[in-house]
């Protein structure tokens, strides 16, 4: 303000009621530290020169909140009971269920961007009334479909780069599904896209994947499921069926 020689900053927990936090404020800028997240906290300002103190300010207000991480992905549960019904219980948000040409698949949030690395396609049944497959996407479709995206050979691995661009935790959900039941375990890796930290780490073992089972994580920001195939011995695949997102609860 012209004619200012320093300021005099005033605060207050309830709005019309601050009192004289620091003057002599001589910079155009001030940071208060003395905070606690979540609390609002309302303030004046005034101008003081050689006649004395000024009117103070409009009052504003602010609500100072704890910085959160960029990335991140903490484990919400293992689900073997919903098996293929996924609608109604998952994707509200939105999915991509693999080999699935119905009408509506695959339909990502608009925060959302999904890319399979190493993987390929396979279709076990183009269409089943077995409940471990995955209802089509397609509105009032009668049948399921069971089919995958996997990898074999000496990696037997691939990755699912999964990128949330909203700075919002949501739901993330893979179907993991041995169809023909050899005994397949996935391992999952979830790691975080730009430093490869892992963030955490989940088996579904053979019982899990034979009947179909998701696994859950409130994931914010980018990071990448590295799906393996963890059976010790045997000529098997990392396999994964879908992908859904739903609102963080």
């Amino acid at each position: 303000m012209a004619g200012a020689a320093s300021y005099s900053v005033y605060r207050a927990t309830a709005s019309g009621a601050e009192t004289l936090l620091t003057g002599g404020l001589t910079a155009a800028s001030f940071a208060d530290a003395k905070l606690t997240n979540g609390a609002t906290y309302f303030y004046k300002v005034a101008a003081v020169n050689g006649a004395g103190e000024g009117a103070k300010s409009a009052e504003v207000s602010a609500t100072p909140q704890a910085a959160q991480a960029s990335t991140s992905a903490s484990f919400v549960g293992a689900d073997a009971a919903t098996q293929g019904n996924w609608k109604g219980v998952y994707g509200a948000d939105g999915y991509t269920i693999s080999q699935d040409l119905s009408a509506g698949n695959p339909a990502l949030p608009a925060y959302a961007t999904v890319a399979l690395v190493n993987s390929g396609n396979y279709t076990w049944a183009a269409s089943t009334a077995d409940p471990r497959g995955l209802l089509k996407a397609a509105p009032n479709a009668p049948d399921r479909l069971a089919a995958c995206w996997y990898s074999g050979g000496a990696t037997n691995s691939f990755d699912v780069d999964v990128s949330l661009t909203d700075g919002q935790a949501h739901r993330v959900s893979l179907y993991a599904l041995d169809w023909d039941r050899r005994g397949r375990i996935d391992a999952v890796t979830v790691r975080d896209a730009a430093t490869g930290a892992t963030l955490d780490a989940q088996t579904a073992g053979a019982a899990a994947t034979g009947g179909g089972a998701y696994l859950t994580w409130a994931v914010r920001g980018h990071v990448v499921f590295h799906v393996a195939c963890a059976n010790p011995t045997g000529n098997f695949n990392a396999v994964l069926s879908a992908l859904f997102f739903d609102p963080s609860r």
